[in-house]
């Protein structure tokens, strides 16, 4: 059942791969379904809007990883550090995205059919659509073993995925043991649909 699953893992090295590949454009998150849960899988697409490579994650499930999450209400992220500005532009306040996570597990233990939390104005989404110095940003960064992705509900109650560094203990990566900075979470994927400028 949806209500399970935690997160969705992505290592470090599959995404190494996956982001150095030939003509890469930009990447996608990938939905699917299967015996009641999404599936993720992150696809590397070309210029032309064509996906030339594909990783799967791995499905985290709730009792595996319980009250790790609650790191993302106690953290902060360090503004005043230089970022360009595509990774500006998908900066998530951890709050926030502790927010959104709750929110999309509290949604789904009101409803019975996924097609209600995934679909966009009647239209099941495909797929979300990111920049790929996003994931090289985060996968980069020392100590991080792990993407994280989790699914939220951003400020207009849509789905969305939320993108967070894990530790090899699945744990969110903080820039020291006990700092209580984050380097970033990112959000702000765009769903197709309804955007459709990546289409096939």
């Amino acid at each position: 059942m949806q209500q399970q699953v935690k997160s969705y893992l992505f290592s470090t090295q599959d995404f190494s791969k996956l982001t150095s590949t030939p003509d890469l454009h930009h990447l996608r998150f990938v939905l699917g379904y299967e015996n009641g849960i999404i599936k993720i899988d992150a696809a590397g697409v070309n210029a032309a809007g064509k996906e030339i490579n594909r990783i799967n994650s791995k499905v985290l499930f709730a009792t595996s990883n319980q009250d790790k999450l609650i790191d993302l209400n106690e953290v902060t992220v360090d503004l005043s550090r230089k970022r360009t500005a595509v990774l500006n532009k998908h900066l998530l306040s951890p709050k926030t995205a502790f927010t959104g996570i709750k929110a999309w597990e509290e949604k789904l233990s009101k409803v019975q059919d996924l097609n209600e939390v995934t679909s966009y104005d009647g239209l099941r989404i495909r797929h979300y659509a990111l920049e790929t110095e996003v994931i090289t940003s985060i996968i980069n960064k020392a100590g991080i073993e792990k993407v994280g992705l989790f699914l939220g509900l951003n400020s207009e109650g849509k789905m969305t995925t939320i993108l967070v560094g894990l530790d090899k203990g699945n744990n969110i990566k903080k820039v020291s043991a006990t700092s209580k900075i984050v380097d970033g979470v990112y959000d702000f994927t765009e769903p197709s649909p309804p955007y459709t400028g990546d289409d096939d």
